[in-house]
């Protein structure tokens, strides 16, 4: 049985494809925090959930009192993309969560080794 996506992960997912297909581009202001727990129709912990994965993954950034913002384009951003498109091909594989996480702790560790 397929484990079910939880919420803040079809956000992520969905701001992320808004980025990809230019629908907000690099430097731009994303909807207030309100506009967009209305527009996914979820709580605001849930929305703060997926945007602090964003901006841990180099998406986007915030500014204290004037909002949040796609980060320009830069390597870390492209690096991110790429890791999205593997982690997205794994998925794509069946491969759960759990397994995904399992192998990306095997590399990291076979590097250190190195």
């Amino acid at each position: 049985m397929k484990e079910k996506t939880p919420i803040y992960r079809k956000i992520i997912k969905d701001i992320q494809d808004k980025v990809e297909d230019g629908t907000y581009q690099s430097g731009q202001k994303l909807p207030s925090e309100r506009e967009l727990c209305k527009q996914y129709q979820v709580a605001r912990g849930t929305l703060k959930a997926a945007l602090s994965q964003l901006k841990q993954a180099g998406l986007l950034e915030q500014a204290r009192g004037s909002g949040t913002f796609v980060r320009e384009k830069g390597k870390k951003q492209s690096c991110y993309q790429n890791a999205k498109k593997l982690v997205d091909e794994l998925y794509a594989m069946h491969l759960t969560e759990e397994e995904i996480l399992r192998l990306a702790s095997e590399i990291l560790l076979g590097q250190m080794d190195n």
